[in-house]
């Protein structure tokens, strides 16, 4: 097969492909096995089932599995430098980056959360009952549904570019459409990150004499790093997507390390979880 491919594929071109596409591949399938592991236990223990919180980062993981499930096939479609099928690639790339929109909001909701429950608790049991946080959710949902319909219009598509291992919004209203996502994901971190400097303001000026505070500002001040490192990680997701051109040459090169880093980011959730909760 190799040798074959090489045929297609000359100067070690295909040794490049199938190096590029068995680190999206395999990287992608290590995550996504992380992140089904932590679907499982959000969803089947009690400790997590009853709690707002983790319903949000159990949808937070299904948002990751989905784009992990895409990055995983394109590594295929880079090591066989096709997409097989026009409609393969058009769900494909409306699936990942709608999930991607999803994942963005989500995170807002998780901090607007936390914000509810560490400033005005009294007014947390109210808006952020199991029931209420499952409307919220839905509605993060069809946001990111609304993106996936746009996604399959005729006239712009999220496709992948084998030969620069990049996904890439195209077609007529392209550039009307990254705007859309662009200022939907800039509104979602502005929030966020007021969200959780007013959080951090709170937690300092929490007395520690308190011994019932106290106790509360350990839980909450895990939950809140945990947050923090996913936002951050996410804004800044998103701010090289839109502006690598600041800092980078566009080659394949800086896409590959730009996927990389969207790979790895659908990949924080569990690691976090295992890092600040055992």
């Amino acid at each position: 097969m190799p040798a074959l491919l090489n045929d297609f594929f000359p100067n070690g071109l295909f040794i490049e492909h199938l190096t590029v596409g068995l680190t999206n591949m395999i990287l992608s399938t290590i995550l996504a096995t992380l992140q089904t592991v932590t679907l499982v236990v959000f969803a089947t223990d009690p400790i997590f089932t009853g709690n707002p919180s983790y319903l949000i980062m159990l949808n937070l993981s299904v948002a990751d599995l989905v784009q992990l499930t895409f990055h995983i096939l394109s590594g295929f479609f880079i090591i066989f430098q096709s997409t097989f099928h026009s409609w393969i690639d058009k769900v494909s790339g409306a699936l990942i980056n709608s999930g991607c929109v999803a994942y963005t909001q989500m995170t807002m909701l998780l901090a607007i959360n936390r914000f509810f429950i560490i400033c005005y608790p009294h007014h947390f049991q109210s808006l952020f009952t199991i029931r209420s946080v499952k409307i919220w959710i839905v509605c993060v949902w069809l946001f990111g549904a609304s993106f996936f319909s746009v996604y399959m219009s005729p006239i712009v598509g999220v496709s992948f570019t084998p030969s620069d291992y990049m996904w890439g919004v195209v077609g007529q209203q392209s550039v009307l459409l990254g705007y859309c996502e662009y200022y939907s994901a800039l509104f979602a971190m502005i929030i966020t990150f007021t969200a959780y400097v007013v959080i951090a303001s709170k937690l300092v000026r929490t007395p520690k004499s308190d011994i019932l505070a106290s106790r509360t500002r350990s839980s909450e001040k895990r939950i809140l790093l945990q947050a923090v490192i996913i936002s951050s990680i996410v804004a800044f997701l998103q701010y090289m997507w839109y502006n690598y051109e600041t800092f980078v040459a566009p080659s394949k090169w800086a896409f590959f390390a730009i996927n990389l880093l969207w790979i790895v980011t659908c990949g924080i959730n569990p690691l976090l979880y295992l890092f600040l909760n055992v």
